[in-house]
């Protein structure tokens, strides 16, 4: 898998946060969201050892701070 696919399922995860039906169905998927994310972290390393660079680091920072800043998360 590649880590735009890793990105689109945390993003999926992200999604299903608002309706999730109580907070521990939203913290489950908040921690799912995260490890997708350190998924797609590695895959960007695996790939940037081979060709240098991060190009989608950037959009994990936002899925990642929002994860962080999230009220309704327990």
């Amino acid at each position: 898998m590649t880590s735009r696919h890793y990105r689109e399922r945390a993003e999926r995860c992200m999604q299903r946060v608002q309706t999730a039906a109580d907070d521990q169905e939203r913290a489950l998927l908040l921690d799912m969201a995260e490890k997708w994310l350190e998924m797609a972290r590695r895959a960007d390393d695996r790939a940037s050892a081979q060709e240098g660079g991060h190009p989608l680091a950037a959009e994990d920072a936002g899925i990642a701070t929002h994860i962080r800043h999230d009220p309704d998360r327990t």
